[in-house]
């Protein structure tokens, strides 16, 4: 009986181990196939974007008009010939205080033809660094402030890195989508503390960090273009003095020397209006300030034959100019008739070289020689759109005793007649 039992138990033993080994491992299989279906779930949006920088077309100009006939030469300086000048916008060579103008093109693409989700570049940075050779420093070169509108992202801004440079120029221009494009303009103007021949270089890039972390950039070689790289500055000192008068005269009584020896009595004051400026908007080297003029009031006779005597007169005060007067401009405020400065006044300047009837110097105040605008109108409405371009403008009064023009015949106390 033994021998037609156990055989048929011992396989139904195994069979059962069997189905529950099987089953085991049949759930092993299926837990695992779960965990494969939900990390498919899971999409990595695949990213390989392509930046691209370049110029839009006529751009880098150098310079603005009116032009000249002729161009500083040779280049590179130094310059022997037409020193200030500059005949066109499309050569490497710029007048101080006009405009260097670059206009940049970024495009941005995902290239990644795998991609099945399209992605976006956050803070796509365009970076340009103006280096100016020496001994050309940070302080001779402005940079227009960047558009807002072009450069909306934050970190946007200009570093100076002052005294030796470089300028490094920052535009976080923003979000992109495959196949958006933006432009980013850049303005420099070299300053009319440039000397003459001096020079500046510029590169360029953009960049990016991908949603992987994978950074992207590329750059630009102005060496690619006709202009190339290397921008050259050229100036001339050409300023002009000149003096009108004379303007708001009116009678009084005064001491008009204060402390002095003079005595209070009666006079005539009349102001005569100094002003400094070019027939060129560009191209003009700086004066080195401080500018003190030295003049003198000259007394001529009533004879109509202009001879000239000599009688006692006094500078009074100095400052910018507020007075309307024909040819004039205002010393302050800007705006279309004035000079583009604060108020400032000169009478502390004010240096007689001898006594009462001799000439005297006065200071004017800190000049810029860089100014943003120029006046276009004079006090009087009179056209200045052309020429010419003022930079300062001060007014002196000064007292005439009336003793001095009874002199005018010769003869004292009979009223000059």
């Amino acid at each position: 009986m033994e021998s037609t039992v156990l055989p048929a138990a011992v396989p139904q033993r195994r069979s059962a181990s069997r189905r529950r080994l099987f089953a085991a491992f049949a759930t092993m299989l299926l837990g695992s196939s779960v965990v494969v279906q939900t990390n498919s779930l899971v999409t990595v949006k695949a990213e390989s974007w392509d930046l691209q920088l370049g110029t839009l077309n006529t751009f880098p100009r150098s310079g603005t008009a009116p032009f000249d006939s002729t161009t500083a030469g040779p280049v590179p300086p130094p310059f022997t010939a037409n020193q200030g000048n500059d005949a066109n916008n499309t050569n490497n060579v710029i007048r101080a205080n006009d405009v260097q103008t670059y206009a940049w093109s970024i495009t941005g693409a995902n290239v990644d033809s795998d991609a099945a989700t399209v992605t976006s570049l956050n803070n796509v940075i365009f970076e340009q660094t103006i280096t100016p050779n020496a001994p050309l420093t940070v302080d001779d070169l402005d940079i227009e402030p960047l558009n807002v509108a072009e450069c909306p992202g934050a970190g946007s801004g200009i570093n100076y890195n002052a005294p030796s440079g470089p300028i490094v120029i920052t535009c976080n221009t923003g979000r992109y989508d495959t196949g958006d494009q933006t432009a980013v303009t850049v303005r420099v103007r070299p300053k009319s503390s440039a000397a003459n021949g001096d020079s500046f270089q510029s590169t360029q890039r953009v960049f990016a960090t991908q949603n992987n972390g994978q950074p992207t950039e590329t750059s630009f070689n102005l060496d690619t273009t006709a202009q190339g790289r290397t921008i050259y500055i050229t100036s001339r000192p050409e300023w002009n003095l000149s003096k009108l008068g004379f303007a708001d005269g009116y009678s009084t009584q005064m001491d008009p020397d204060g402390a002095g020896p003079a005595v209070t009595q009666r006079g005539t004051i009349v102001s005569a209006i100094y002003q400094i400026s070019s027939n060129r908007p560009f191209g003009n080297e700086a004066l080195v300030n401080p500018i003190v003029v030295h003049d003198a009031l000259t007394l001529t006779d009533n004879s109509g034959n202009n001879i000239v005597y000599t009688a006692p007169w006094y500078p009074l005060d100095c400052q910018s100019n507020g007075y309307g007067f024909p040819g004039a401009v205002y010393g302050y405020n800007g705006g279309t008739q004035g000079v583009n400065t604060g108020y400032d006044n000169c009478t502390a300047s004010i240096v007689r070289d001898g006594g009462d009837s001799s000439a005297f110097s006065f200071t004017f105040p800190t000049i810029d020689f860089d100014p943003a605008t120029y006046p276009t109108q004079t006090t009087y409405g009179g056209d200045l759109s052309v020429v010419p371009y003022y930079v300062a403008s001060v007014r002196v009064a000064f007292f005439i005793p009336k003793d001095s023009v009874d002199l005018s015949d010769g003869v004292l106390g009979n009223g000059g007649t």
